[in-house]
């Protein structure tokens, strides 16, 4: 039997089959061991799927995300090359803000498992094909999170050039910036994927004394932009998941002591997860700049209950959108001056018993206090499975 014959019988089993369990180890043990290149014409076939008229099987795509990630996880020159080589030619080039794409998903893993030196050469060319420059922006990126900054010129050049090319992550350094450090990634493996968490405070936990209410009312001057600046890192919990997100800025008309910031100056504001709230109904901690964008980034990369997130190249782009929604940065402003007046708010984490918040795993409140020490921008989230 010819390679296409064995391999056109390979896919007709497989459109059959109730239980992919032998073909994900015979997938997996050719990304270990001698078998690699064959994978790379299975993929092409898996892609390209059955004739015309006829519904494209399940199996196909459970088996070509499976090829991937075994390629992508094996740490091996040739193994990186053909899980970008799959990935570019077989799954679809995502739109301006993309939704977690496989695209995305192969760069994290090639950024966590293969050595740089590995993925050095999946930079020597420019790329004609859309989908080969996405791979490539999401790759750089990517590890910029995983070793801290790229020294090596040809990846150094390419986010060089992707603000030129008015690329979304065009406009990211090239190496972390000190508020980004310790940042939450996942780990990867032949069977998948874990992560861990922690969005800052849940009602109950030890928290702040309620302190003293500002006074006067706060003024609410929130608007479309810059709410939508705010909401930036959680968007795909509500576009992708069950979430409900919200986001306020108010002014009061005097001075505020950041000392006496707490829940009893949280309590009452117009979100609806503070609203009708008295001050023993929040808790509130003091935290860093830091611990903000972590949280951030966290809700961004790794998404809410039923999603995937923006993955770390585009998580890390939406967390600094929000971050500099919070702590009223210009909207063209560098990630470097959004990171130093954040450097000058107060930080707060909050929750609240006001039935807004799911309280199961994925709940978010930010409070950030401008250098003015009058405008208080907030941000809330909440997911359920």
């Amino acid at each position: 039997m010819s390679t296409v014959d064995a391999l056109a019988a390979r896919l007709a089993r497989l459109a059959n089959s109730d239980n992919l369990s032998d073909e994900l180890d015979a997938v997996r043990r050719s990304a270990e061991g001698d078998g690699v290149d064959d994978l790379y014409p299975l993929a092409l076939a898996l892609a390209a799927g059955p004739a015309a008229g006829i519904q494209r099987p399940w199996q196909y795509d459970t088996l070509l995300r499976a090829l991937v990630q075994a390629l992508a996880v094996v740490a091996g020159r040739r193994n990186a090359e053909l899980a970008a080589a799959v990935t570019v030619e077989t799954f679809p080039v995502p739109p301006p803000r993309p939704p977690f794409s496989r695209v995305q998903a192969v760069a994290s893993m090639l950024a966590a498992v293969q050595p740089t030196e590995h993925l050095v050469p999946l930079f020597a060319d420019r790329p004609r094909q859309p989908g080969a420059l996405e791979l490539q922006a999401c790759l750089a990126h990517e590890l910029v999170l995983r070793t801290g900054g790229v020294t090596e010129p040809v990846i150094v050049d390419l986010i060089g050039r992707l603000a030129a090319l008015a690329h979304p992550l065009g406009g990211m350094p090239p190496h972390l910036l000190d508020i980004e450090r310790g940042l939450p990634l996942p780990r990867y493996g032949r069977h998948g994927s874990s992560a861990s968490v922690n969005y800052g405070i849940r009602y109950g936990d030890p928290a702040m004394p309620a302190g003293a209410a500002p006074g006067s009312p706060p003024v609410d001057i929130t608007d479309g932009a810059s709410a939508e600046r705010i909401l930036a890192a959680v968007a795909n919990w509500a576009a992708g998941s069950n979430g409900r997100i919200e986001a306020g800025v108010y002014r009061y008309d005097r001075t505020v002591d950041p000392a006496a910031v707490g829940p009893a100056m949280l309590a009452g504001l117009p979100p609806e997860s503070l609203r009708d709230a008295d001050p023993g109904q929040v808790a509130v901690r003091r935290v860093t700049a830091s611990d903000t964008f972590a949280s951030l980034f966290s809700a961004a990369s790794l998404g809410g209950a039923y999603n995937y997130g923006e993955g770390g190249a585009y998580g890390r782009r939406y967390a600094w959108r929000s971050l500099g929604g919070l702590v009223g940065a210009a909207d063209t402003d560098p990630p470097e001056s959004v990171a130093e007046l954040a450097g000058r708010c107060q930080h707060l984490a909050y929750a609240s018993a006001t039935g807004w918040f799911d309280e199961i795993a994925w709940d978010l409140g930010i409070a950030v206090l401008r250098p003015d020490h009058r405008t208080l921008a907030v941000l809330a989230a909440t997911d359920t499975d």
